[in-house]
């Protein structure tokens, strides 16, 4: 077994962290034999660049398919809220006595239109039930100061008889609607 003096020893070790260092680096500057000189950059070995690559693909798959799947979600609970809509204006459309109170006199605040719509309002949840008669003109809102003026928005098709579903902005800003003759 051969002994290594102190400084064979300490130069032994200088070298191994050397060469471990220059594993990492590319460069060594010009006049700089140390292994922490300036300029130095780490070196990417194929693995790691390889490695890399499939994080940032995978990162891109991932954002691509979270925004799909987004807009798909966004999709169908439009539509689910459109037809949520929807049957409560059937519901509210087949109930014989809107139509007597619409006939019976002009809106108001305790007119009988408005007691029941509000009552449907707080039972299902909506954010809104609006009726109208013939003209377009509001016998029921949650704002009742609104009451008696004409919609803001086009009730044409739903006095023509047909029924209607849409993503809207009205004076409660944007909600899903469903309008029923």
């Amino acid at each position: 077994m051969t002994s290594l003096t102190p400084e064979a020893l300490l130069r032994l070790r200088r070298q191994l962290v050397q060469s471990a260092f220059r594993a990492f680096c590319s460069t060594v500057p010009p006049g700089r034999s140390g292994p922490y000189g300036r300029g130095m950059r780490p070196r990417l070995t194929f693995a790691r660049q390889a490695l890399l690559l499939q994080l940032g693909v995978l990162a891109l798959v991932l954002g691509a398919g979270l925004g799909l799947v987004a807009l798909l979600l966004r999709s169908e609970l439009e539509g689910q809220f459109e037809q949520r809509a929807l049957a409560i204006a059937r519901s509210v459309a087949a109930d014989p006595a809107y139509a007597v109170d619409v006939a019976s006199g002009p809106p108001s605040v305790t007119g009988d239109a408005q007691v029941r719509a509000e009552q449907v309002r707080h039972r299902t949840g909506a954010l809104f039930i609006v009726v109208t008669d013939d003209q377009g003109v509001r016998y029921s809102h949650p704002n009742t100061a609104l009451l008696g003026r004409r919609v803001s928005t086009d009730p044409s098709q739903a006095l023509a008889g047909h029924e209607v579903v849409a993503l809207e902005r009205g004076t409660l800003g944007l909600s899903a609607r469903g309008k029923s003759p």
